[in-house]
């Protein structure tokens, strides 16, 4: 889980050295609601044998930026747009007393262009997750926004549960955005993945390569983000349990990017990005299991040989002379 893997780095970095402590009755598990956040929060706020809050997923990274001034450390790993939540990040610092968060610098125009790199479309879908959707409202119209600049016509359709709720994209749009899907399970994701194919659809998701290995088209997120999120808390962590303030630490958090395609499903929705974008990509399940004959070097000459015109006429010529 999300948890485990924050956990695991965390004592991994420091574990002996600060004896670091988790214990179960600490790590409080949300109903991915406001409301589950807030009496979490509260909860561990208010309880003297915690030192330090870590608040994991964008629902509770997104609450706990909205409030003012805590009285122990908490760190919120997961903003997902700091200047759309109306964070000033002061000389790339939160500036709110005993909060840090981190902020990877996101443009959703820079990845439309990417996008649109692939393959050329005015009339996009975008998927996202219905608790960022609950989180940050104005998330809708700063796609709007992004597409209008570019003269496309954008479709947002919030995804909460199920897979089924994409089948809202209308007929006409030409291809999909997919947001952060990590609320949904394993198999709804997949069923999503498995409808966009089916509809031809080609998909770019903003997580990048976690989901372009599932499936999804393309994307330009680095395929080590989740381990370096959680190398950095874990990092951050060290520095306030040292004596650092975490509201002196820095936000603002670089993951590099590099565009990835799934050539599986590019096959699959049958289009052809152009030969530079392949040469310059990285290429997941490049290699085709659909081929039923395959010919190497010799195999080749032999069968040049064996067809070739002006050999069989002269073979034909001697026969000829022989009998």
């Amino acid at each position: 889980t999300l948890a485990e893997s924050f956990i695991h780095e965390i004592t991994a970095l420091i574990g002996d050295e600060l004896n670091v402590q988790f214990p179960e009755d600490k790590v409080l598990f949300c109903d991915q609601t406001i409301e589950g956040i807030d009496q979490a929060f509260k909860k561990l706020l208010a309880d003297k044998d915690v030192d330090l809050i870590l608040a994991l997923g964008m629902l509770a990274s997104n609450y706990i930026c909205c409030e003012k001034g805590f009285n122990k450390p908490v760190i919120a790993p997961f903003v997902v747009d700091a200047e759309l939540q109306g964070l000033d990040m002061p000389d790339g610092v939160s500036g709110i007393k005993n909060l840090n968060y981190l902020s990877v610098p996101a443009s959703v125009s820079r990845n439309i262009d990417a996008f649109r790199d692939i393959v050329l479309f005015d009339r996009l879908a975008v998927l996202e997750s219905g608790l960022a959707d609950m989180a940050l409202p104005q998330l809708k119209n700063h796609f709007k926004d992004a597409g209008k600049s570019k003269e496309i016509e954008i479709t947002y359709i919030p995804i909460f549960k199920s897979a089924d709720e994409a089948k809202a994209i209308p007929d006409d749009v030409q291809a999909v955005y997919v947001g952060v899907m990590t609320h949904l399970p394993e198999l709804e994701f997949d069923n999503l993945v498995q409808y966009l194919i089916e509809r031809k659809l080609p998909s770019f998701s903003v997580l990048g390569s976690i989901d372009v290995k599932r499936g999804i088209m393309a994307g330009l997120a680095r395929s080590d983000m989740l381990f370096r999120f959680s190398r950095r808390t874990a990092l951050n962590v060290q520095r306030i349990l040292l004596g650092e303030k975490a509201h002196e630490l820095p936000v603002v958090f670089s993951v590099g990017q590099r565009l990835i395609l799934n050539l599986n499903t590019v096959r699959q929705i049958g289009i052809s990005p152009p030969w530079e974008i392949m040469t310059e990509a990285e290429l997941v399940k490049s290699k085709r299991e659909d081929i039923s004959r395959k010919l190497n070097l010799t195999s080749v000459l032999q069968e040049a040989i064996k067809v070739n015109l002006d050999l069989r006429s002269q073979e034909s010529t001697v026969s000829a002379g022989r009998e």
